[in-house]
């Protein structure tokens, strides 16, 4: 099982759609597709399970009375990556964040960890979807909301609850094409409408994957792999990342390829920020810039 490669006849490459395979035919590909790093669909993989007939963005709010860290006024028209988070980060109550949902608000719940809303986790056995070792299970609720892409470095199944979402997926062998951010190099600056553009944009000669996920889908993701995900409306999603992480070689064959703007950047980062203490943009939706990561994990280990 290998994706089809696009016709050397061409000289642009298509956006082809992922292939979709259920649950039964998961089961029997699952170990050659993360062995090989084959991105599939698995459709309907969790349409029985009690999150898909009863979760919703206002009942989950109805059911946890709660402030949640939530993402407002998220731009629409270029990468999230490119803000601050602290120009949309904020404490909010769950049902005031739905309101804004109902409102047609950009706005995200992202990466929540589902062990803070009890009793969710029976609602939804994602074991038949992943492998061991399991780093954590992710509620995401928001309207309107473009990801921006990137890439994990651990394999990752999503699975849409309620809503629609859309995905755009792309090989890890493609970063240089892809306008990497320069202190964050697992994020990219594109834009999400050059992302999803068939026109002659800056992904027009690369090959790109896409699907729509409807409630009960399943998306695996392998790692490294880059993704983008948006939702036309209201949406709940669930993630899981699992299996083995990327390798060192994996990471450093990355930085290598992200190009000279990512590396001078990485070692002005960590003397600047790591060594002399100076603070730094802490971007939405990101980890810490790559230079000051590395002089952390410089320090912890001294």
């Amino acid at each position: 099982m290998v994706l089809d490669a696009p016709s050397r006849s061409s000289s642009r490459c298509a956006t082809r759609e992922l292939p979709r395979v259920d649950v039964a035919r998961w089961a029997e590909v699952s170990d050659r597709a993360r062995r090989e790093a084959v991105p599939l669909v698995i459709a309907g993989a969790v349409a029985e399970s009690t999150a898909v007939r009863e979760w919703s963005p206002r009942g989950l709010a109805t059911r946890f009375d709660r402030t949640v860290h939530a993402a407002l006024d998220l731009p629409g028209g270029r990468s999230p990556y490119m803000d601050a988070e602290a120009d949309h980060g904020i404490q909010i109550p769950f049902s005031e964040l739905i309101d804004r949902i109902d409102r047609g608000e950009r706005c995200y719940l992202a990466q929540a960890s589902l062990e803070r809303f009890e009793g969710l986790a029976g609602d939804l056995d994602l074991s038949a979807l992943t492998a061991f070792p399991h780093y954590g299970v992710n509620l995401w609720v928001g309207g309107q909301t473009r990801s921006g892409l990137h890439f994990d470095s651990a394999d990752n199944v999503l699975v849409q609850i309620y809503g629609r979402k859309r995905a755009v997926l792309v090989a890890p062998k493609h970063i240089r094409a892809l306008r990497v951010v320069r202190d964050v190099p697992s994020k990219s600056s594109l834009s999400p409408d050059e992302i999803e553009s068939d026109g002659d944009g800056p992904l027009s000669r690369i090959e790109r994957w896409r699907t729509t996920l409807d409630p009960g889908d399943a998306l695996y993701i392998p790692r490294g792999w880059w993704h983008y995900l948006a939702s036309p409306g209201a949406s709940i999603s669930v993630n899981h990342w699992h299996g083995d992480h990327l390798s060192a070689k994996d990471h450093i064959t990355a930085f290598v390829l992200a190009g000279r703007r990512v590396w001078s950047r990485t070692a002005r980062d960590f003397l600047w920020c790591g060594v002399l203490g100076r603070p730094h943009r802490q971007r939405l939706f990101s980890p810490p810039a790559l230079g000051v990561d590395l002089h952390r994990r410089l320090m912890r280990r001294s």
